[in-house]
């Protein structure tokens, strides 16, 4: 099992960094009009790969994520950002 985390750890993390910076970029872009090419596609299109490597990156760190959120604090942004 612990191989299987450090494997799925090994390309989770660098996915969800990834695609982050990606759809930050593009969606910047959207936001300010600039709609050059394919920004908007692949805003849309490639944000899956954010939730994909984010789900993945939970699945990993799943103990150190319940010990966040169990404090008020984390509990807090919780609330805040499922109300949104």
């Amino acid at each position: 099992m612990m191989n299987d985390q450090n494997k799925m750890r090994e390309w989770a993390t660098p996915v969800t960094i990834g695609a982050f910076a990606l759809i930050a970029l593009t969606g910047v872009m959207l936001f300010f009009k600039v709609q050059y090419g394919l920004v908007k596609p692949v805003h849309e299109w490639l944000s899956w790969l954010l939730v994909i490597g984010a789900v993945f990156h939970l699945i990993v760190n799943w103990q150190a994520t319940v010990r966040y959120f169990s404090r008020p604090v984390g509990r807090v942004i919780l609330i805040v950002f499922l109300l949104l």
